[in-house]
């Protein structure tokens, strides 16, 4: 089974046009005010009035849960995507889809043995080592892999994951930016 695509921190028409054009499955914007990709809500639903096919999802940081369910109530968002330190009852409970983002060489034991217990989605960052290949398999079934997540043919040999996801990037001027790493993960996908 081919992978599906989750595109990431998009913040412009252009980018997201792209994703939806490869077939995403998901399309998240970033409403924390101090990352390089942040987008103002009401523009998001500006892009996403302009698309077809894709689920869509907001990434949060330290957001209050009311906050979080506000925005995505207000634009029409599907699910959400936290760093793993900011889950709690109460976020984790607010009837959405919920991914956790997580860096392979930060997590701690007591932290891969809640994501092991908890059904939830994961977004996986990081180069992997044989050592965490059983935790890995593990998680394989709701996994979604960084395209920063080092040699991806090897990745996609080795694990059943979910889905690969590709994080967006600011564009050099307006239409503009290089998908060239994109480009050659999309072939890579078509070529099996």
């Amino acid at each position: 089974m081919q992978p599906q695509l989750r595109f990431s921190h998009i913040n412009n028409l252009t980018e997201a046009r792209f994703a939806s054009a490869a077939g995403a499955h998901w399309i998240g914007f970033c409403f924390d005010k101090c990352h390089l990709q942040y987008i103002n809500p009401l523009k998001a639903k500006e892009i996403m009035d302009w698309l077809v096919g894709p689920a869509y999802f907001g990434i949060f940081d330290g957001h209050d849960a009311e906050e979080m369910k506000g925005i995505c109530g207000m634009i029409g968002l599907k699910g959400i995507q936290m760093p793993l330190k900011f889950v709690n009852a109460e976020r984790e409970n607010l009837g959405l889809d919920l991914c956790i983002e997580a860096n392979l060489q930060n997590i701690t034991s007591e932290e891969k043995e809640w994501l092991l217990a908890n059904d939830i989605a994961i977004c996986l960052n990081g180069q992997f080592e044989e050592s965490e290949v059983n935790f890995i398999e593990k998680l394989s079934p709701r996994l979604w892999w960084g395209l920063d997540s080092g040699d991806m043919k090897t990745v996609l040999k080795r694990f059943n994951q979910m889905g690969i996801n590709i994080e967006g990037s600011n564009e050099e001027k307006p239409g503009l930016f290089d998908l060239s790493r994109v480009q050659e993960l999309l072939d890579m996908l078509e070529e099996g």
